[in-house]
C-alpha cells in the first residue's frame, strides 16, 4: 500500500576503548567499539541565555474531526519511531493494548514499507530504546535491563532493508551511578556522522566504522534525555536534565560540536525537556508534575518565543495538557500528541485540527509524503484532517 494521501501530494568523553569482531549474525570484518560516558570534563565555553516569555492572540478551537487512522497495525506498545522515504521503523514490545507492555526485554525492531504496506519484523533487541536512520544504515541503541545476566548497553547497527544486525558496539558501563538507568538517544541528519547521547556527555560516531569521531560534555550530573537536529543538519539541540532538579536546553554545531547556546528550560526534573528541532529553533515539549506544556526557542540564543502558559498551549478541551505531552516536526506542521493528536502551526503553535484516539498516543513521525503514529498497541498509518498542511 502506498502513504496514504493527505493534502501534501500522496498521502557517545567518549574514547574507543576496544575493537573486536562481532558474533551473532554480524558478516566477516564487522567491528565493535566500545563507547564510554564518561571522561574530562569539556573546555569549551557555555555560553547561556535566559528564556523570555512571548506573547500571542489564541483563536478559536477547531472542531476535532473523526479518526484520522488510515490502517492500524497490532505491533504492541511502540517504545520508539523513526522514518525514511522508503520505510517506517518502530521499536516494539510484542503484547500491550490499553497498558504498556513494560517488558523491554522482548523489545523487536519492525519495519513498515511505505509503498507496499509489507511489514518485516526483526530479532529481539533487549532493551533498545532509541532508533534512527544515518548514513545509510538502522541504528537501534539499547539500555540497560534490570536482572540481566549480560550488559544489553549496546548499539545496534542493522541493514535497513532486511532488519539483520551488522554490527554490535557496545555501551561502556555508566561511570556514574546516578546515571546507571539512563536511557541513550540517538539524533539522526548530522552530516558528519550519527550522534548519541548517553549518561552526562554527547557522541559523534562514524556510520561508516562506528567509532567515536568527537564527544561532549553536557555539564555537572546532567544527563542527556532527547536530542534532535535540525532540518539543515547544521544544529543539534539537547534537552538534558539531572539529579539537582535543572532541566536545560544546549544547541551545538552537529557537524564539530561546539557549544552554540544553553538555556534552562521550564519544567521539573521529571525526564527532562524534549526536543523536536525547526530551521529557525526548537520546541521543547516539558512536564511539571501537575500538567505539561510547550514552547518554542529561538536557534540564536535559545529565548522563547511562545508564551506556554497561552491558552493557545492548552489541550482542545480547553484543559492543560498532561505531562506526557509530546511534540514533533515533519511535513512543515507540529504535531502534539497527548490526549488528542493534534497539528499545529510549525512557527507559533496555533492548532490547526485535532482527533482524539481510543488509544494512548505516543510519537507522530511524518514527512510531506505521510504520517505515522505510534501508540499502546502498535503502529498507525494517518490520514490527516487537510487543515494540518495548509
Amino acid at each position: 500500500m502506498r502513504a496514504v494521501g493527505w493534502g501534501w501530494g500522496i498521502a557517545a568523553a567518549g574514547l574507543l576503548l576496544g575493537v573486536a569482531a562481532c558474533g551473532g549474525s554480524s558478516p566477516s570484518g564487522a567491528t565493535s567499539a566500545t563507547v564510554s560516558s564518561s571522561a574530562a570534563p569539556s573546555t569549551e565555553p557555555s555560553p547561556s541565555s535566559s528564556l523570555s516569555t512571548g506573547s500571542e492572540t489564541p483563536g478559536p478551537t477547531p472542531a476535532a474531526t473523526d479518526s484520522w487512522a488510515a490502517r492500524s497495525i497490532p505491533l504492541g506498545q511502540t517504545v520508539a519511531m523513526a522514518l525514511d522515504p522508503a520505510a517506517v521503523y518502530a521499536l516494539y514490545q510484542p503484547g500491550g493494548g490499553q497498558t504498556p507492555a513494560d517488558d523491554p526485554a522482548r523489545t523487536r525492531v519492525a519495519r513498515l514499507d511505505r509503498r507496499s504496506g509489507a511489514l518485516r519484523t526483526g530479532d529481539q533487541l533487549p532493551a533498545a530504546a532509541s532508533i534512527a536512520v544515518s548514513g545509510g544504515s538502522l541504528w537501534v541503541a539499547a539500555q540497560i535491563t534490570e536482572g540481566s545476566a549480560t550488559d544489553t548497553r549496546i548499539l545496534y547497527r542493522l541493514d535497513p532493508a532486511t532488519l539483520v544486525v551488522r554490527q554490535r558496539i557496545p555501551l561502556a558501563p555508566l561511570a556514574d551511578p546516578s546515571t546507571v538507568n539512563s536511557l541513550p538517544v540517538l539524533a539522526e541528519g548530522a552530516p558528519g556522522g550519527l550522534w548519541l547521547g548517553l549518561g552526562g556527555r554527547i557522541h559523534l560516531l562514524s556510520t561508516v566504522t562506528g567509532r567515536v569521531l568527537l564527544s561532549r560534555d553536557l555539564g555537572e550530573r546532567a544527563t542527556a534525555a532527547s536530542m534532535s537536529i535540525d532540518p539543515t543538519g547544521q544544529r543539534l539541540y539537547v534537552g538534558t536534565a539531572n539529579a539537582a532538579s535543572l532541566v536545560t536546553v544546549t544547541e551545538w554545531n552537529a557537524t564539530i560540536g561546539t557549544l552554540l547556546a544553553s538555556a534552562k528550560a521550564p519544567g521539573g526534573d521529571l525526564g527532562g525537556p524534549r526536543v523536536a528541532a525547526d530551521r529557525g529553533g526548537v520546541w521543547i515539549a516539558f512536564a511539571t508534575g501537575m500538567a505539561g506544556s510547550l514552547e518554542r526557542l529561538r536557534g540564536s540564543d535559545l529565548a522563547a518565543t511562545t508564551n506556554p502558559h497561552s491558552p493557545s498551549f492548552m489541550s482542545p478541551s480547553g484543559q492543560a495538557h498532561s505531562n506526557a505531552v509530546r511534540a514533533s516536526l515533519g511535513g512543515g506542521v507540529l504535531w502534539i500528541t497527548d490526549r488528542d493528536v493534534e497539528c499545529a502551526d510549525p512557527t507559533t503553535g496555533a492548532l490547526r485540527a485535532h482527533t482524539g484516539f481510543p488509544i494512548s498516543a505516543g510519537q507522530v513521525v511524518a514527512d510531506s509524503s505521510g504520517a505515522y503514529l505510534g501508540t499502546f498497541a502498535g503502529l498507525e498509518v494517518l490520514r490527516p484532517d487537510q487543515r494540518c498542511s495548509r
